[in-house]
């Protein structure tokens, strides 16, 4: 594998770091020292500087895409900011930061600035809509269309981000491939362009032994006629 296929990652909130952190393990505050707050937002350079140094680097990874963050995960990034010792002292230094007001107000602050935006979020949706085998296909000596990943830098690119799974041997072939599901894709872009309609259904309940005919059958039009835009859907409903 090439690198992490879990989906894109945000619009890139450590593009102002130095280097990749070396591990969750390491006790320095190598995230802090990297991120140069003057790059950052306004909003979340003004929020951040409320911190303590050590909780600027817990709300950089808290809020940052693994592999650079701990993407959400409060004890990892308190470990990946530098709190050394048991699970359960990590554990309660995270937890304690985020009821900190001031870490509370740079986490909404980072996420409101790095936040997709509707637009983004429809246009990728619209791209994994055409999520297809195509790019991932090739033919052997023999002619057999056999899965491999694209060599081509911007076609891994363009196309890496449709990959759920893949698994490959010893040798480097691809031996399973799973991409994300284009038809739940489309169903998405469907509910966000409205083109499903629900009508609701129409209940007419009526007690026979009080009714003739004629009441029946008036009362079933008048159903019909009420229903929304009078599109003449059948009524459902009990008759008792």
């Amino acid at each position: 594998m090439r690198e992490n296929l879990s989906g894109r990652t945000r619009r890139s909130s450590l593009g102002t770091m130095k280097g990749r952190p070396k591990g969750t393990k390491e006790k320095t505050l190598q995230a802090v020292e990297a991120v140069q707050l003057d790059t950052l937002p306004p909003s979340v350079k003004t929020a951040l500087e409320a911190c303590s140094p050590l909780q600027q680097s817990f709300v950089t990874m808290f809020c940052s895409p693994a592999p650079y963050g701990a993407r959400g995960n409060a004890t990892l990034a308190a470990k990946m900011a530098g709190v050394s010792g048991t699970y359960s002292k990590i554990a309660s230094m995270a937890s304690q930061w985020r009821r900190e007001p001031q870490v509370r107000k740079a986490i909404e602050a980072w996420m409101g600035a790095f936040a997709k935006t509707g637009i983004e979020l429809t246009q990728e949706l619209a791209d994994m809509s055409e999520c297809n085998l195509g790019p991932f296909l090739t033919k052997d000596k023999k002619g057999n269309r056999v899965l491999k990943l694209p060599a081509d830098d911007a076609e891994w690119e363009a196309h890496k981000h449709w990959i759920k799974a893949v698994d490959v041997d010893r040798s480097g072939r691809v031996t399973r491939l799973v991409l994300h599901d284009a038809l739940a894709a489309k169903r998405e872009m469907a509910k966000i362009l409205k083109l499903y309609i629900d009508q609701p259904p129409i209940n007419l309940n009526v007690i026979l032994s009080r009714m003739s005919d004629d009441e029946l059958v008036a009362q079933w039009k008048k159903a019909r006629l009420d229903a929304p835009d009078n599109k003449g859907d059948q009524p459902t409903g009990a008759l008792h």
